[in-house]
């Protein structure tokens, strides 16, 4: 009975003083020196980091600062309207998309460049069904690919879109 007395008659002290310290004037009003909120935020382990699966949550925005591609949208952006060159310029007629890779591009320190050669790879490997990327869905309307040049690659849609205003 004493200890349980002297225990309540502790905690009951210890809970009084910590509110009367934020009590006194000027405690509660006093701001930290610097201004720092901190959170986290969760993110599923990395599932692989090949370009062609890491699609989830963890691996995706590592993946995106490892791997570049020919065009690539703005910090933030997702309008096709805004879509710009990264590692290669396009053009865009009735029929196709061209893209002029940017010459000296390397794999990686001392390797060899990226080719068109590599491109349509890289596209077709998507679009196998065996290789069973999540991308796929996002390439399916790509009828062809054709290499024109060691810089240069043609993409042929399946279906041409409605130019915008007809």
């Amino acid at each position: 009975m004493f200890r349980r007395r002297m225990l309540r008659g502790t905690v009951s002290a210890a809970i009084a003083i910590v509110i009367s310290a934020y009590a006194l004037p000027g405690v509660a009003e006093k701001l930290a020196v610097e201004q720092v909120a901190v959170f986290g935020i969760g993110f599923n382990d990395i599932a692989a980091l090949d370009p062609y699966m890491a699609v989830g949550s963890g691996e995706a925005p590592i993946a995106q600062e490892i791997f570049r591609g020919p065009v690539e949208f703005p910090l933030g952006e997702w309008d096709d309207e805004k879509v710009r060159p990264a590692l290669a310029a396009t053009s865009q007629d009735k029929i196709k998309w061209t893209f002029y890779l940017r010459r000296g591009v390397q794999w990686h320190k001392g390797s060899s460049e990226v080719t068109a050669d590599n491109v349509k790879y890289s596209i077709y490997r998507i679009l196998d069904k065996t290789t069973g990327s999540p991308l796929r869905g996002n390439l399916r309307n790509i009828n062809r690919l054709e290499v024109i040049y060691r810089y240069t690659v043609s993409v042929f849609p399946a279906s041409v879109p409605i130019e915008k205003g007809n």
